[in-house]
């Protein structure tokens, strides 16, 4: 919070004083959990790359070994059996305002299986 200052009331009469702080919010994260679908009609297993690309300062978890392609995109790559489907689950924690520090990707690994 960012405190630009107060502003103090009293009533008449009874004397009990009561303060305003005027103050906003300067910093805060936005926490989003996302699920990628991915369908394999073929008769034989295949391999898959995923990259995504994130504004800001981003701290991208998930539970399939993920890595950085630069700085703003993660990506990982998994391999889906023939006939099968997959949900590749992710979860991405964008730090905004002054809780932004930097304008990259951090990945963690997280076991986000449910």
């Amino acid at each position: 919070m960012q405190i630009n200052g107060a502003e103090i009331f009293s009533r008449v009469g009874d004397g009990a004083a009561r303060i305003g702080v005027n103050s906003a919010v300067a910093g805060w994260d936005d926490h989003q959990l996302s699920s990628q679908r991915i369908r394999n009609y073929s008769a034989k297993p295949i391999e898959v790359e995923v990259r995504r690309s994130f504004d800001g300062h981003a701290v991208f978890r998930t539970s399939l070994d993920p890595i950085l392609h630069d700085y703003r995109t993660a990506q990982f790559q998994t391999t889906i059996e023939a006939g099968r489907t997959a949900d590749l689950r992710f979860e991405l924690l964008t730090h905004q305002g002054r809780n932004s520090k930097q304008n990259s990707v951090t990945l963690e690994r997280a076991d986000l299986a449910r």
